[in-house]
């Protein structure tokens, strides 16, 4: 039985001196054909943003709305807020809806208000974690400008997620904090803030921590330097993270990299931290590398993120062009077996076929790991697309 992919993909995008509007919507259709097929075709892998940004002469209102649906077999994905690699079947649907409210961006007062709202469900998935939810979050920030190197600042925010896992069980997180951020004469720009924050559980108090955030960065003839340090105590114990950053801006290239580690109460092993990302141009195309490795600092969750990626493109002549790339993704928990990796490399060449029509062909192959458990395929791709521009 061999299968069919169809992508169907519309945009608009308007600019203003005061506005920006962005809407684009797309899916899949998918066909089976062949052998035990039923020559059935189904939509997937659907998605449509929305986005809205209208700038005054001291103020700033934005608003954003997302629909994703996707097949899990399909897809890497990150539906939240850590870089979690989702190997499963079924299906997952997240909507999102963000606002967001400056004022005084220009002026010795402002403030900063936005919220958000953000849904995910799941069908036909075997993760224990993967759990329908639901999280509501507003935050607020308000500035002071002392003098005009010094901005005083106060920050608060509250969010409610519910998980609809059996009993549902609600989860309220405050936060409160105080800071100060500015400039030097040196050219070094700093934050330093000062948290409070209180979760319940069912209404009953989980715990309360208080934190601290520092981050510095300074401007070199070539890049910059920078440093960030977060540390945070509560009843579980004290987590802090620690990490320094440099950056080179070349003549045909820029290099960055960065260099840290977390020190977890009741984990005990450093946790490193490290990413690289170096970008080349060259007179037809352009080579990109980059890798990064990140550990969880939240309590029980003592998990390692990686990632790299590397990608060459190439012009052939004025009209066609191929590109390779890697990119590996893995979750890793600490002391235990349950790892899930994706490798996906592919090959692709494009060509011209008129001012308006493009096509596209190449193969791609994917192996993932599951818990040890490892799967592998291989697709061959055509596509020809068009770029439609009008006015109005």
């Amino acid at each position: 039985r061999d299968r069919s992919r169809t992508g169907l993909g519309f945009a608009i995008d308007s600019e203003t001196r005061t506005e920006t509007f962005r809407f684009s919507i797309g899916t899949q259709v998918v066909g089976d054909f062949g052998g035990t097929a039923d020559d059935d075709f189904e939509v997937e892998n659907s998605d449509a943003a929305l986005s809205y940004t209208r700038r005054g002469a001291n103020s700033r209102l934005s608003f954003s709305a997302g629909y994703r649906e996707a097949d899990l077999d399909d897809d890497v994905l990150t539906f939240g807020p850590s870089d979690t690699l989702i190997i499963d079947g079924g299906s997952a649907e997240v909507t999102t809806l963000g606002a967001r409210l400056e004022t005084g961006l220009e002026g010795p007062f402002g403030f900063d208000l936005r919220g958000d709202y953000r849904k995910e469900g799941y069908v036909n998935t075997t993760d224990a974690s993967l759990v329908d939810n639901e999280r509501v979050s507003v935050d607020a920030l308000a500035r002071f400008r002392v003098n005009p190197s010094i901005t005083a600042r106060v920050r608060a925010g509250v969010s409610e997620e519910n998980e609809y896992a059996g009993p549902t069980e609600e989860t309220t997180d405050t936060y409160f904090g105080v800071g100060v951020a500015g400039d030097t004469a040196g050219g070094m720009s700093f934050t330093g803030d000062v948290l409070y924050d209180r979760t319940e559980i069912d209404g009953a108090n989980a715990g309360d921590g208080v934190g601290i955030e520092v981050s510095l960065l300074q401007d070199r003839p070539n890049g910059n330097l920078g440093l960030d340090v977060t540390s945070r105590i509560d009843e579980d114990g004290r987590r802090t993270s620690v990490s320094a950053s440099r950056s080179f801006e070349l003549p045909a290239s820029n290099l960055s990299f960065s260099l840290g580690v977390v020190d977890q109460e009741g984990d005990s092993s450093l946790r490193p931290s490290a990413s690289a990302t170096y970008r080349r141009e060259h007179p037809r195309g352009e080579m990109s590398a980059s890798v990064s490795h990140r550990p969880s600092i939240d309590v029980g969750d003592t998990y390692g993120y990686t990632r790299i990626d590397l990608v060459f493109s190439q012009g052939i002549n004025s009209i066609s062009a191929w590109a390779a790339g890697v990119s590996y993704v893995a979750v890793n928990e600490f002391g235990d077996t349950d790892d899930d990796d994706r490798t996906t490399a592919r090959v692709t060449y494009s060509r011209s076929l008129t001012e308006d029509w493009r096509m596209n062909t190449g193969i791609e192959h994917i192996r993932e790991s599951d818990g040890g458990v490892s799967d592998s395929s291989n697709t061959l791709f055509f596509t020809i697309e068009r770029d439609i521009t009008f006015g109005f």
